[in-house]
C-alpha cells in the first residue's frame, strides 16, 4: 500500500477488509478503495480423500447456513475480529 500511494503503482489487489485497514492504519491519503470489487472469488472447502464420507454431511451443513442467514453472520462476526485484532 506505501508502494501504491507513492506514485509507483498505479493500482493494488486486496480484499476489501485489509485494504482499507491497511489505508487507515498506515494513514494513507493518496488511495482511493473502490467502492465495489472488481471481482467476487468463491471459496472452496478441502477434504482429505481419506474423509471423503464426510462430504454430504459438510455439504448439507454449508448450504442450510447458508439458506438460513448463519453463515453470513458467522463471516460478518469473523471479519469485525479480524479488524479488532489487526
Amino acid at each position: 500500500m506505501r508502494f501504491l500511494n507513492s506514485g509507483h503503482v498505479d493500482v493494488a489487489l486486496t480484499n476489501t477488509i485489509d485494504g482499507v485497514h491497511m489505508i487507515e492504519k498506515l494513514g494513507l491519503d493518496k488511495i482511493q478503495p473502490l467502492d465495489t470489487p472488481l471481482a467476487v472469488l468463491e471459496l472452496y472447502h478441502y477434504i482429505h480423500k481419506s474423509h471423503i464420507h464426510l462430504v454430504p454431511k459438510v455439504d448439507a451443513v454449508i448450504k442450510q447456513m447458508t439458506l438460513s442467514g448463519e453463515m453470513q453472520h458467522l463471516i460478518e462476526k469473523s471479519e469485525r475480529e479480524v479488524i479488532e485484532h489487526k
